[in-house]
């Protein structure tokens, strides 16, 4: 008896000593997976910033010496049939158009405010841009001043916005939209509100709850938070959704433009 409980108790304390390994390995590949995912948002965002900055210095300029050529042929469009001065005047009008969307399409992929004067700026100009563009009213409410902050909380912020407001446009119906940003001691909140239909059925979930219920612009917005250290939670109600993500902030470059010191 006494060597069939020594082999039991073995055999227990290696299968313990089995589930000991194996929970180790398991949070080693998961660490792994959580640096690969922020890599990769790291890289995406570079990525973004070298599009638009080629969109801008590259295409942009060709696209404005064309328009260039253009203008100095309709200086001399009177020799020009009726026809072909229409024409002309299309490429013109054209040419502008294009011009206006490669700058707007450059300034979506990374905003230069965002690296120039920081996010106060950056925000204000994505808001009224989209209520441009999509024709719902955004109520916003952002600090008067607002300090720069980590290059990467910044970043992760304003991609949270522009993915909200984006499935606001979407998917919601909604007509009004509200954005409010707060500073509550070493944490910043951004919260995204709407009045549309709920796209989850759940009435309240955080994120880390569903993950299997969520777009890839939402988990998106989910490891952005992860990595930062913070808290996203969507909430999902007959009245509509909020999106609210909390991040820490815990130092603040002093060498960075800020928009309190250009207000100033």
């Amino acid at each position: 008896k006494e060597q069939q409980l020594a082999q039991t108790n073995q055999a227990l304390l290696n299968e313990v000593a089995q589930r000991v390994r194996a929970e180790e390995a398991l949070r080693r590949d998961e660490e792994s997976l959580r640096q690969l995912s922020g890599r990769l948002l790291q890289l995406q965002d570079e990525e973004r910033r070298r599009i638009a900055r080629d969109l801008h210095d590259s295409t942009g300029q060709k696209v404005a010496g064309l328009a260039l050529d253009i203008a100095l042929l309709q200086q001399n469009a009177a020799q020009f049939s009726p026809q072909s001065q229409s024409a002309l005047n299309s490429c013109a009008n054209l040419a502008k158009e294009i011009t206006t969307d490669l700058r707007t399409l450059s300034y979506l992929l990374h905003p230069p405010l965002l690296d120039e004067v920081g996010l106060r700026s950056a925000v204000q100009w994505y808001v009224d841009g989209f209520v441009r563009r999509s024709r719902i009213r955004v109520h916003l409410s952002l600090p008067p001043k607002l300090a720069r902050m980590p290059e990467d909380v910044e970043i992760a912020l304003f991609r949270i916005l522009q993915e909200s407001l984006s499935n606001v446009h979407r998917h919601s119906g909604s007509a009004t939209a509200s954005v409010r940003m707060v500073l509550e001691g070493h944490r910043v909140v951004l919260e995204i509100k709407d009045c549309g239909q709920p796209t989850l059925p759940d009435a309240i979930r955080t994120v880390s709850q569903a993950p299997e219920l969520l777009g890839v612009g939402i988990r998106g917005m989910r490891e952005r938070v992860r990595q930062l250290g913070g808290q996203l939670e969507i909430a999902h109600t007959p009245k509509g959704t909020t999106v609210k993500a909390t991040l820490p902030v815990k130092t603040i470059p002093a060498a960075r433009p800020t928009d309190a010191l250009l207000a100033g």
